[in-house]
């Protein structure tokens, strides 16, 4: 049964697209009869062509197009003969290209035309003469090392005839040169950072120059080079604790290592240790020892909570039976619904210390807070069977529709996802794990700008 519906729509799609073709074709043989009674014989002609392309059985439009067709042939020819005489080649060109096309189109309603031998003979001169002029052009221009001049002589070349002599090789050239020329600019640039110890500066025209011409004679080594001159290794050590969470300085460590790695900075080399050193000289002496350039020490502090309290709403309802006839019944319930918001606050201070010259590169403090909101339904029945209207007395409460459906929904459920969600919220240390993780693009973005 299903294969015989498919079958039928298909032939009804069919049938319906024939149609539209149909009208389409009767349309343009419609327009194409008023140009052709108006003396726009080239206008006409372009009209049946279209008509039968629609709906190649079209008789009108096929008498129409061999009528007309050989004379919007003849004319354009003739201007393509004017256009030759007034030495006007890329002209004569373009109108002799328009001739094929209407030629390939009119061969495939099965109406055959064609154009004289010594009109083809002359196209194909024009073709060469045009193609010659270009290639002689490009190939100069290389001699001349315009690179960018010679690609677009070259291109306009092959847009006249693409197996012209050498011209893809040539071209080749052509880019090859523009190439080099371009990975020179950024290789001289790069060489020119190196010396004055601008590494970063360096690597990134030298990535740029790899880009260009993988193979550009010793840059992919001194790229190499300039990292291992750039590289600094940053050492994050623990965080002094002033709150009662005992985990944050575990959370906070780990993430911000975690992070800065993820940066895949081949500049920056990261190091971790847990250990908190209580002064910043005692920090920088402990980099010294470990090999690190950079170190980041700090404090997490100021931890302050609010809320926490849950608001309990009675909701009342109808739960609904159906028995085996079909007839449904309903007696009133009640479910509760509860919402509470808790959140936390709290402090990260850091810095950023040159181990080498004890300089503070970076001194910032940074607020980090989350609020957890939960809010959840409670029935000690089933659920799916409860409804905020009475569906046999039709009857509604304006209280109990603050918690209609979901969109999509229907509108007298109450929303099932509020009997299955989290009861309970999350306690401190989680909390203080969110609110670290909310604040801490801001704190790897400064470390990060105080690398450079």
């Amino acid at each position: 049964m299903i294969m015989r519906n498919a079958k039928n729509l298909i032939v009804v799609i069919c049938a319906f697209s024939l149609l539209v073709a149909c009208s389409v074709s009767h349309q343009l043989t419609k327009a194409a009869q008023k140009s052709e009674r108006s003396g726009d014989t080239k206008e006409a002609a372009g009209l049946y062509l279209s008509a039968l392309e629609s709906e190649p059985d079209n008789v009108k439009a096929l008498l129409g197009l061999k009528r007309l067709g050989e004379r919007r042939i003849e004319s354009d020819l003739q201007n393509f003969e004017n256009l030759v005489k007034r030495n006007d080649l890329k002209g004569a060109y373009n109108q002799y290209r328009e001739i094929e096309k209407i030629l390939a189109r009119a061969s495939v309603v099965n109406v055959v035309m064609t154009t004289p031998k010594e009109n083809r003979d002359q196209f194909e001169k024009i073709r060469d003469q045009l193609s010659e002029k270009h290639y002689l052009k490009g190939v100069s221009l290389i001699d001349e090392k315009k690179y960018e001049a010679a690609i677009n002589e070259l291109e306009s070349c092959i847009y006249y005839n693409p197996r012209y002599k050498e011209v893809q090789g040539n071209l080749k050239k052509a880019k090859d040169g523009k190439n080099y020329e371009a990975a020179q600019r950024l290789y001289l640039k790069a060489k020119v950072n190196l010396s004055q110890k601008n590494y970063r500066a360096a690597y990134g025209y030298l990535n740029d120059c790899l880009k260009v011409m993988p193979s550009f004679r010793d840059a992919s080594s001194l790229k190499q080079e300039a990292v291992r001159l750039g590289n600094k290794t940053v050492l994050i050590l623990g965080f002094k604790n002033s709150t009662r969470m005992n985990n944050v300085t575990r959370v906070l460590h780990s993430d911000i290592s975690t992070r800065l790695r993820r940066q895949s900075d081949p500049f920056l080399t990261i190091k971790s240790n847990s250990i908190v050193k209580r002064s910043r000289s005692e920090a920088i002496s402990y980099a010294k020892g470990q090999g690190a350039d950079f170190v980041i020490m700090g404090e997490i502090r100021n931890f302050q909570k609010s809320g926490g309290d849950l608001n309990k709403e009675k909701i009342e309802a109808f739960y609904v039976t159906k028995s085996n006839n079909g007839s449904v019944s309903s007696r009133p319930t009640s479910f509760t619904l509860y919402q509470g918001n808790l959140s936390v606050s709290l402090g990260i201070s850091y810095s950023i210390v040159d181990a080498n010259s004890g300089t503070k590169l970076n001194d910032d403090y940074n607020a980090c807070s989350y609020a957890d909101n939960i809010k959840y339904a409670y029935y000690s029945g089933d659920p799916s069977r409860l409804s905020l209207t009475n569906p046999v007395a039709s009857s509604s409460s304006s209280e109990v529709l603050k918690i209609l459906a979901s969109v999509g929904a229907a509108l007298t459920t109450p929303d099932q996802s509020l009997f299955t969600a989290r009861k309970r919220f999350l306690n401190d240390s989680e909390l203080c794990e969110k609110a670290i993780s909310s604040g801490l693009s801001n704190i790897v973005s400064s470390i990060k700008m105080a690398m450079k």
